[in-house]
């Protein structure tokens, strides 16, 4: 109400129809409300007339004199307030122009970039390649930018195609008639300058992953591999590069493939069979590839052997998995077999091959699918061995308490029975449904009787059909078991085990006596089929005598000899002898030619 009558008492002095009283009743206000001198020197500020009246006025004659002093004292921070706050507002109002503007500046580039995405990106005018095939994740990179590869898509200099995931592959045609089969997790750029001192010209720049290549016989533009290490030259027609953080590798199926190490500019030539690589170091390496035979399965490889390319003592495992599991060769009395093959001599205790690291892949992967098969090809030095000997088998050497108590599965030679002679073969697996350290099922014939001969072993295991035996192609012992392969629980697989052949890992106390040609291990549980079909295939091994000698109890031979047929060796059909014979299957000669 105060404020109210101030304004009235103000307009009706500005008016000049104030009272004596009004005028002294205005003055009192002033006096009790500071803020009302306040206004005042605003009001006094616009309308000098309010200060005449104030300063004719005869009830306050030295009021006039006052509101001058306090207009010329310096102000208040109320006096200062209206002042402020348009300063305030003016502020407020830069504030919000400067963040509209970089909201519209912030949507401009969105757009920008979303346009970019939709108009096609520049580029070379010329295609270098097409999209034949894809399967899984494959995407084209160009400008920065990945787009969804896609059949009978043309691919363009500088241009990158990358695989992602090892399930990934993409099929393409470079040039005139040149298929480069791009394998899982492969980055590779169509186009780019080869360096010294190949260069300069066209080159495929592969900077990891893995291609197949297969070249027409007859085009004359041959792609040139540029890898972090080596410069792969194709002279031939088929071979394949793989490149990893350690080495680049060329298998060469066919033909030539000139391979040249980046460091220092020296070449080889890998000729059909045989293989380059080259590191960190200046020297290229050359040797023969390892082929386990024509139409082996593949589907669930974990691991494979084949003894063919001898390093030293490292056993490598050439199942073209990016984590591979190398076996170690630890002791003295073995040796290397020429054709290929690993030899423990005298049962020597001491002496084991084993991965120096525990296989997390392979653990995980049996745990994960519940199912196991351990395939090999041997020939036993001694028919009758005490123990029972290991042949194959993962176990965790750090825990083991007493007999096989961090035993995850073997395949061993001789009665299951400590310290029992045999010359049959025992399965060991680790399930669910194990009441003490491990189930286990025995052939009741001796199939490691005979020393002589080359002989495959196949053991497999699944919920579903328990735990087999298969020596050459024939089921030879079976036991039903249902259990699972746990990687946690009471029964659970030993984590920190290790995969070793030749003797039980740790103690090195049951040493196998024999020789050993290949060992495969699978994540699931082949089939009778599939088994057949590995048989069939035959060891690595040159040694064609020996398989032909060792199958020849189970099967008869059928010589099939083509016309003009160069090879030393004809072409076997195999047919199986017994209540229901027939044919088996068909081994090439071609497959055993060393």
């Amino acid at each position: 109400m105060a404020d109210d009558r101030h304004i009235e008492l103000g307009e009706r002095l500005l008016r000049g129809t104030a009272s004596p009283a009004e005028e002294t009743e205005w003055a009192r206000l002033v006096e009790q409300r500071p803020e009302f001198g306040v206004e005042l020197r605003r009001q006094a500020a616009m309308h000098s007339l309010l200060l005449a009246r104030v300063g004719a006025m005869p009830s306050r004659p030295g009021m006039a004199e006052q509101i001058g002093r306090e207009t010329a004292q310096p102000r208040s921070a109320e006096s200062r307030l209206p002042e402020f706050d348009a300063r305030r507002i003016s502020f407020r109002r830069w504030r919000m122009t400067v963040a509209a503007a970089a909201v519209l500046l912030g949507v401009g580039l969105l757009v920008n970039v979303q346009l970019k995405r939709l108009r096609p990106v520049p580029g070379p005018t010329r295609a270098v390649a097409s999209v034949q095939d894809v399967r899984g994740t494959v995407t084209v990179r160009h400008a920065e930018i990945d787009v969804p590869a896609r059949v009978n898509q043309a691919l363009y200099a500088d241009q990158k195609l990358i695989t992602q995931g090892a399930a990934s592959s993409a099929l393409i045609v470079y040039g005139e008639a040149v298929q480069l089969g791009v394998r899982g997790n492969t980055e590779l750029a169509l186009h780019t300058t080869a360096p010294a001192p190949v260069g300069p010209g066209e080159a495929l720049l592969l900077t990891h992953g893995a291609v197949q290549v297969a070249i027409s016989r007859t085009t004359a533009r041959k792609p040139l591999f540029v890898t972090p290490h080596a410069i792969v030259q194709a002279v031939g027609t088929r071979f394949l590069v793989t490149v990893s953080a350690a080495e680049t590798r060329v298998e060469v199926e066919e033909a030539v493939v000139k391979f040249t190490a980046r460091s220092s500019g020296k070449s080889v030539l890998a000729q059909a069979g045989f293989y380059a690589s080259v590191g960190a170091g200046p020297e290229p390496t050359i040797g023969r590839l390892q082929r386990a035979g024509a139409g082996r399965v593949g589907e669930g490889l974990l691991a494979l052997y084949t003894f063919l390319e001898q390093r030293g003592s490292i056993v490598p495992d050439v199942s073209g998995s990016d984590d591979p599991l190398p076996l170690q060769i630890v002791g003295e009395r073995w040796a290397w077999l020429k054709g290929g093959g690993l030899s423990f001599p005298t049962g020597e205790h001491r002496v084991v091959a084993a991965t120096p690291r525990t296989p997390r892949r392979l653990y995980a992967a049996c745990t994960g699918s519940d199912e196991l098969t351990v395939e090999t090809w041997l020939r036993p030095s001694a028919p009758i061995q005490l123990g029972p000997t290991r042949i194959v088998v993962l176990d965790a050497p750090g825990q083991r308490g007493k007999l096989d108590a961090a035993l995850n599965w073997a395949v061993c030679h001789g009665e299951v029975g400590g310290n029992t002679p045999g010359a049959n073969v025992n399965f060991r697996v680790r399930t669910s449904r194990t009441r003490s350290l491990f189930s286990h099922v025995s052939t009741t014939s001796n199939p490691l009787q005979t020393i002589d001969n080359v002989q495959h072993i196949v053991c497999t295991y699944s919920p579903a059909g328990g735990m087999r035996i298969y020596v050459n192609g024939q089921l030879e012992a079976h036991k039903p078991e249902g259990g699972s392969l746990d990687s946690s629980g009471p029964t659970a697989w030993y984590p920190d085990c290790v995969l070793g052949v030749g003797n039980r890992n740790g103690d090195l106390d049951r040493g196998w006596q024999g020789d050993i040609f290949l060992l495969a291990i699978y994540a699931r549980a082949l089939m009778p089929q599939e088994i057949v079909r590995n048989f069939i295939a035959g060891p690595p091994a040159s040694s064609v005598s020996q398989f032909l000698k060792s199958v020849s109890q189970n099967c008869e031979f059928m010589p099939i000899f083509g016309a003009g047929s160069r090879v030393t060796v004809p072409d076997v059909v195999v047919r199986r002898r017994g209540p229901a014979p027939g044919p088996v299957g068909m081994v090439r000669a071609q497959s055993w030619n060393g």
